[in-house]
C-alpha cells in the first residue's frame, strides 16, 4: 500500500510487512487475548487495578497485553509449532507494523484537540507520549535493542 511505502524505513521493512504482516497481526491479536489478558497475578496485599490504578487500570492492561503478545511474537516456539516459517522475520514484521499502525491508526482516527477514551487507543497515545520524552527514549533504545533511525521511526535490529 502506498502508506506502507511512505512510512516505513526501508525495502527490507516493506518486504517483511507484505510477507508476514497479516500472520504478525493475527497471531498478535491471539496472543494479546489469550497469553497477555491471561497472564499475571496481582501480588498478595495489593488492590485490585480498578483500586490502584483507577481510571487507567484498562489502558494499562492494554498496553500489557500488547507487549506480551509482542514479546512472544519472536519466540522461536512458533516456528516449532509450525505458526509460521521464521519467528523473526515475523516479529520484526509485527513491531515495525505495530509502531507505524500505532503512529497513523492515531493520526488518522482522533480529531486535532479530542478526547482518547477508549483504552486500546489510549494505550497506543501513551506509547506516543512516552517517545516524546527524551529521557525514556534514550533508556528505551538502550535496553530494548532499537535504534532510531535517521528518520522519526524505530526499526528493530537484533
Amino acid at each position: 500500500s502506498e502508506k506502507l511505502k511512505e512510512f516505513s524505513h526501508d525495502e527490507e521493512e516493506i518486504e517483511l510487512s507484505e510477507q508476514y504482516g497479516e500472520q504478525a497481526d493475527k497471531l498478535h491479536t491471539a496472543l494479546h487475548e489469550v497469553v497477555g489478558h491471561a497472564s499475571g497475578k496481582i501480588n498478595q496485599g495489593v488492590g485490585q487495578t480498578k483500586e490502584t490504578l483507577k481510571s487507567y487500570a484498562s489502558t494499562m492492561e492494554e498496553g500489557r497485553a500488547d507487549l506480551v503478545g509482542l514479546y512472544y511474537l519472536m519466540d522461536p516456539k512458533l516456528e516449532e509449532l509450525g505458526l509460521t516459517d521464521d519467528h523473526t522475520k515475523l516479529g520484526k514484521a509485527a513491531y515495525n507494523d505495530y509502531i507505524r499502525n500505532g503512529m497513523l491508526g492515531q493520526l488518522t482516527r482522533i480529531e486535532m484537540g479530542e478526547d482518547i477514551e477508549e483504552s486500546h487507543m489510549r494505550n497506543r497515545e501513551r506509547r506516543w507520549s512516552d517517545r516524546k520524552s527524551s529521557k525514556r527514549r534514550k533508556n528505551l533504545l538502550r535496553h530494548s535493542g532499537l535504534r532510531e533511525t535517521s528518520r522519526t521511526f524505530w526499526r528493530v535490529i537484533t
